[in-house]
């Protein structure tokens, strides 16, 4: 973060100020008390399971330069620290961010999408750090505190700035994006997912799209044109050039081959540029043709991004590839929604097959009133692949296995636990085993407890190491 003026600082964010007037400058900002460094700024979170107003102390004794706080009653029995008073401490947080986003020179790109933000997002980061300065949200940072703590840690020599914006009720993107007044906005996929709180995919189109609201005026619209018709890209009223990526014909950058190896894809765009790829699955090649849009975009050649993207590894918890002695395994489970299920499918059915296919599948969260029926549209949907096993995870995926044929074998349970319990039941030597699920369900237990037993895990291409 460029350093800001304490009084520079307290202004945007509406704040008033008790204790002494601290001397010096805001070098950065923080939530975390155990991270804070010297000068900092030290916002006090309240989350789920820590609130920050319980290491205030502790923070302003590592050295910040003061602490952005909401409770009055922290102001009134602290009184003679650096304390800042605001009514909302996350809202605080935003407006300091939104005040910062004038303050620095980079191009700010925002990413969204039912499925493969995060994945579309680090394509970008890589393809544009071959050769420019630049940073990326970390992990999943897509939310009203991680959008604006990437925008604060842009430094004066960043080119380039990539923001993921994720939601789950409506307004939450144009709140996100209207800190963010992004150069570019990117909408990769539009599926079935939060409809818990979206309501309909009409809705997640419009709450998707709500980015295009925010975008500055000669900036540029990145759309899946598979998902998106021209009907739909635009919210009413906006007017911005649209640069369409796809397997449709009308699409400005289109797939127009594709293969799947065992090390990852090779596909065709145009009909003219090649990319090898470490990654699996068609939908990561379409999530790269975004990449291809943005860092054209910004001046690189095809040349230079299809090199880039043959470097590419995939972010953790997402097709990662892992092999447990004779046992592959493809992992994939930060979240579930049919759209993401599918593409898990399609990755496990072009997948050569000398042994058993096992899908292990978790419960799709936040579907709302269509839970049961999507679950059972999954089912059918398996019904008519290569699977050979089958098991089940959460009371919702219970639902799939009622919907297969009776070819596959099946077997459910109620928790991961209970799955990574009972492995032997539906592991056996030379599987190829896909696991899928909503975070939630924390899959992650059963190849926890598969290393547990002393079998060695080796990565392989396409894995984070």
């Amino acid at each position: 973060m460029n350093t800001l003026r304490f009084e520079e600082a307290i202004e945007a964010i509406a704040g008033r100020f008790t204790g002494p007037a601290p001397q010096g400058s805001v070098c950065g900002v923080s939530i975390d008390s155990r991270t804070v460094r010297a000068g900092e700024l030290f916002v006090a979170v309240p989350g789920q399971r820590f609130d920050g107003h319980n290491y205030v102390e502790q923070a302003i004794e590592r050295g910040a330069r003061a602490a952005v706080v909401s409770r009055r009653d922290l102001v009134a029995a602290k009184a003679g620290q650096p304390l800042v008073w605001v009514d909302d401490t996350v809202v605080a947080l935003g407006r300091l961010a939104s005040y910062y986003r004038d303050q620095i020179a980079a191009t700010v790109i925002a990413v969204t999408g039912s499925n493969g933000k995060t994945t579309t997002r680090a394509m970008i980061h890589h393809v544009l750090s071959d050769r420019r300065q630049g940073r990326q949200a970390q992990k999943s940072f897509n939310n009203q505190i991680g959008v604006p703590l990437t925008l604060l840690s842009a430094e004066g020599n960043d080119e380039f700035l990539v923001l993921e914006l994720g939601t789950n009720h409506p307004g939450e993107i144009g709140a996100l994006a209207s800190i963010a007044r992004p150069e570019m906005g990117v909408v990769v996929s539009i599926g079935p997912a939060h409809l818990e709180g979206l309501g309909s995919i009409e809705g997640v189109i419009r709450e998707k799209t709500s980015l295009f609201r925010h975008v500055r005026k000669g900036g540029l619209a990145v759309v899946n044109r598979d998902c998106l018709s021209p009907v739909d890209e635009l919210p009413e009223g906006v007017k911005l050039p649209v640069v369409s990526f796809g397997e449709s014909a009308e699409a400005h950058v289109r797939l127009t081959a594709f293969e799947q190896r065992a090390e990852g894809v090779r596909f065709q765009y145009n009909d003219r540029f090649e990319v090898d790829m470490p990654v699996l699955g068609r939908h990561n090649a379409l999530n790269a043709l975004a990449a291809v849009v943005v860092a054209r975009r910004l001046g690189h050649s095809d040349e230079e991004i299809a090199a880039r993207l043959g470097t590419f590894s995939a972010p953790e918890m997402r097709l990662e590839r892992m092999r447990l002695g004779d046992v592959e395994l493809i992992f994939d489970a930060y979240n579930a929604n049919p759209a993401s299920v599918i593409a898990a499918l399609d990755v496990l059915d072009a997948s050569e097959k000398s042994g058993r296919q096992v899908l292990v599948i978790g419960d799709m969260g936040e579907l709302g009133a269509d839970s049961e029926k999507l679950h059972r549209e999954i089912g059918r949907r398996i019904a008519t692949t290569c699977i050979d096993v089958l098991v089940t995870v959460g009371p919702r995926a219970a639902v799939i296995a009622e919907e297969c044929a009776d070819r596959i074998t099946r077997h459910s349970y109620g928790n991961s636990n209970e799955a990574a319990g009972q492995s032997g039941e539906w592991l056996r030597s030379g599987d190829l085993v896909v696991i899928k699920g909503s975070r939630a369900m924390k899959l992650e237990k059963i190849v926890e407890a598969l290393q547990g037993e002393g079998k060695q895990i080796h990565m392989s291409a396409g894995s984070r190491t």
